[in-house]
C-alpha cells in the first residue's frame, strides 16, 4: 500500500473508515455513512463562517493559498483548467483514466465502495489542485459528485527528540597519541638500541684499584716483595693518566685512602726487623713522596691522623700525627691490649684502652687526655671479656653465663646488666642495640634498660638506615650474593624484601648500589632504596663480571677481558 502523504485525495467516508483514535490523525469532522456532515464541537463550519467553502491542502505560505487550510481563487482556476484537460482525454482530474460510470475501474474497485450521493448545492464534479509531492495529507473527497471536506488531518506534536550523544572532543586527539605510540614502539624495535659506552681503565691483572672523587687509583700487583710496587693515578670519566709514583720496597700495599691533600698507602711490611702495617704519604696532586710512618691510618676528628700499630701478641701503640709531615701531636707506645675506637662523622674521638689484667681508660682522641678510668672485670675475679663501643655506651660481654653490662662512655658509669645467649658482635640499629651471633640470628635490646625487644633466627646482621633496618637473611652457602629485608628496627617487623644482591657500596647517608648475574649474561645494577623499600632497576651490563665498586653514578667492575671498565649509571 502507498504512502497516504503521496495519494491525489482521500476518499470519502463511504469508501474508507474512519481512523481510529491514533496519536496525531485526529480529524477536524468526519463523513457519516448516511451522507451528513459532522462537525467538531466548538468548530466553524468548513470553508468559512457559512461552511459552503473548500478546504485546501497546503500550508499558509505556498502559493495560490489564502490562508492556511483554505484554497483561493487562483488555485481554484488552476484546478478547472486541470480537470478540463483530463475531461477531454478521458481521465479523471487525479490523472488516472475513467473505466467506469463514475471514474472507477469497476464497481467493487474498494471494499466498502457504495453510490455517490449528490448534495444539494454542490458542484459534481470539482477541479481540485494536483497535490505536491511534499504537501500534508488533506481529507478531501474527490468525486464526480459533491465534494465532502473531512477537515485536515494534522500530525500531533511529534516527540521530544532522544538526546544527542555528547560529541567525543577528545577522541581524535586519543587516536592520535595512540597512533604515535604504535609508531615509536615499531621505529624502536626496527633501530638497535647502542650499548652503553664504557671506559676501559688501564688496569693489569691482580692489581688493587680504588676509585676517589674523580681519581682512578691503581697500585700494581706485588710480585716481590723487594722490588717496589707501582701507584699510578688516572683522571675520570676519560681514564687520562696524571702521575704514577714507586712505593717503598718491603711491603705488600693494599689499601689507599685520602687526607690533607694526600694519598695515604697502607701496607704490611715484612722485613728483618719485624712485621707491622706501614702508611706511606703521597702528594695527591703530584705524586711526590712526602713521609712514611709505622701503623695503619685513622682520621681524627679535628682533621689530624692517628696511627694505630701492634696487635696480635704484641702491645699496642697510638701516634697523633699532621697529615702535612707527619709531626707527632701525642703518643702511646705499648697503650693496652687492646684498643677501641668511636667513630663519628668526622673521624675518631674517642679511644678505650682495655687491659686483660687491668683497668679500662677511655681518652680523648684529639689531645690523648685521660677521660674516664676504671676496672670493669666481673667482681668475682675473671678475665673482662671484650669490649664494645656503640654510640655514647661501652660493652662489656662475657662470663658464664653471657652477660652483657652497658656503661657511660665518658665516665664508665653503670647503666644495666643482662644475661644472654651467646654474643659475637654488638652493633648499633638505631633506637634499640643489637646483639649478634654468627648462626642464631639477631636480638635487639633496649638501649637504656637492656630489655629485650624483638628476636629472630632469620637475620645474620643488621644496620641502621634512614631511620629502618638493613638486614640479610642467614645463609651457609659460599656465595657474596645476600638475601636483603628491610625491617622496623623497634619490632622486627618485615617492611619490605629487595631480593638477592652483591652490594658495591654501602654508605649510611648516600644511596646503595647491588649487582646480580644476569640470566643472558653481565650484571644487573639496581639502587637499593631503603627509605621506600625497594630495589629500582638502573641497568644491565652486558659484559662485566663482577668485583665492582660503585662511586656515585659511576660503577667500576671487570670486564670480560680481564680489564677493569668504568660505566656511568643512568641519572
Amino acid at each position: 500500500m502507498g504512502d497516504p502523504l503521496r495519494r491525489p485525495a482521500l476518499r470519502g467516508a463511504a469508501e474508507r473508515r474512519p481512523p481510529g483514535p491514533r496519536s496525531g490523525h485526529r480529524p477536524a469532522a468526519l463523513v457519516r455513512p448516511d451522507g451528513p456532515v459532522g462537525r467538531c464541537p466548538g468548530r466553524p463550519a468548513v470553508g468559512g463562517r457559512d461552511g459552503r467553502g473548500v478546504r485546501g491542502a497546503g500550508l499558509g505560505d505556498r502559493a495560490g493559498t489564502d490562508r492556511v487550510g483554505q484554497v483561493g481563487p487562483d488555485s481554484v482556476a488552476r484546478a478547472r483548467r486541470s480537470a478540463g484537460r483530463g475531461a477531454a482525454d478521458g481521465r479523471r482530474p487525479g490523472g488516472r483514466r475513467r473505466t467506469g460510470p463514475g471514474g472507477r475501474s469497476s464497481a467493487g474497485h474498494r471494499r466498502g465502495a457504495g453510490p455517490r450521493q449528490q448534495l444539494p448545492g454542490v458542484p459534481t464534479d470539482p477541479a481540485l489542485p494536483r497535490p505536491r509531492r511534499h504537501d500534508r495529507a488533506v481529507a478531501v473527497a474527490t468525486v464526480t459528485g459533491p465534494v465532502i471536506d473531512l477537515g485536515e488531518l494534522r500530525h500531533g506534536p511529534d516527540a521530544d527528540p532522544l538526546p544527542r550523544p555528547p560529541r567525543a572532543n577528545g577522541r581524535p586527539l586519543r587516536c592520535a597519541l595512540v597512533l604515535l605510540l604504535v609508531l615509536a614502539t615499531i621505529a624502536s624495535a626496527a633501530v638497535p638500541q647502542p650499548r652503553r659506552a664504557a671506559v676501559t681503565l688501564p688496569v693489569s691483572a691482580g692489581a688493587d684499584v680504588v676509585v676517589i672523587d674523580d681519581l682512578l687509583v691503581v697500585i700494581d700487583a706485588a710480585t716481590d716483595v723487594q722490588r717496589p710496587q707501582r701507584l699510578a693515578t688516572f683522571r675520570l670519566p676519560g681514564g687520562d693518566p696524571i702521575w704514577q709514583a714507586s712505593l717503598p720496597a718491603g711491603a705488600r700495599y693494599w689499601g689507599v685512602a685520602p687526607l690533607a691533600g694526600m694519598l695515604l698507602a697502607t701496607g704490611y711490611e715484612i722485613g728483618p726487623e719485624g712485621q707491622g702495617n706501614l702508611t706511606v704519604a703521597l702528594d695527591r696532586a703530584t705524586g711526590a713522596y712526602r713521609w712514611q710512618q709505622p701503623g695503619s691510618a685513622r682520621r681524627l676528628a679535628d682533621g689530624n691522623l692517628l696511627l694505630h700499630s701492634g696487635g696480635d701478641d704484641e702491645p699496642q701503640s697510638l701516634r697523633a700525627v699532621d697529615p702535612c709531615c707527619g709531626a707527632v701531636r701525642w703518643q702511646l707506645p705499648d697503650a693496652a691490649d687492646w684498643i677501641n675506637f668511636r667513630e663519628t662523622g668526622p673521624g675518631v674521638d674517642r679511644v678505650v684502652l682495655n687491659q686483660e689484667n687491668g683497668p679500662t681508660e677511655v681518652r680523648d682522641a684529639t689531645t690523648g687526655a685521660v677521660l674516664a678510668r676504671a676496672d670493669l672485670r666481673p667482681p668475682g675475679g675473671g678475665t673482662l671479656g671484650y669490649v664494645e663501643v656503640v654510640n655514647d655506651l661501652l660493652l662489656t660481654i662475657g662470663g658464664d653465663p653471657v652477660t652483657v653490662t652497658a656503661y657511660g662512655l665518658d665516665r664508665l658509669d653503670r647503666r644495666w646488666s643482662s644475661t644472654s645467649g651467646r654474643v659475637d658482635f654488638v652493633g648499633d640499629c638505631g633506637p634499640v642495640l643489637c646483639l649478634q651471633t654468627r648462626l642464631a640470628g639477631l636480638r635487639a635490646v633496649d638501649l637504656a634498660t637492656g630489655a629485650e625487644r624483638w628476636r629472630s633466627d632469620r637475620w645474620a646482621w643488621a644496620s641502621p638506615t634512614g631511620g629502618r633496618l638493613l638486614t640479610s637473611t642467614l645463609s651457609t652457602s659460599d656465595t657474596t650474593l645476600q638475601q636483603f629485608v628491610v625491617l622496623d628496627p623497634l619490632t622486627g617487623r618485615v617492611l619490605a624484601e629487595l631480593g638477592r644482591w652483591e652490594l658495591v657500596q654501602f654508605g649510611l647517608d648516600g644511596p646503595l648500589f647491588g649487582v646480580r648475574r644476569h640470566p643472558d649474561g653481565g650484571l644487573l645494577v639496581a639502587e637499593l632504596d631503603v627509605r621506600a623499600g625497594e630495589a629500582r632497576m638502573l641497568d644491565v651490563l652486558p659484559d662485566a663480571t663482577g668485583e665492582c665498586q660503585a662511586i656515585v653514578d659511576q660503577l667500576r667492575c671487570r670486564h670480560v677481558d680481564g680489564s677493569f671498565k668504568l660505566w656511568q649509571l643512568p641519572g
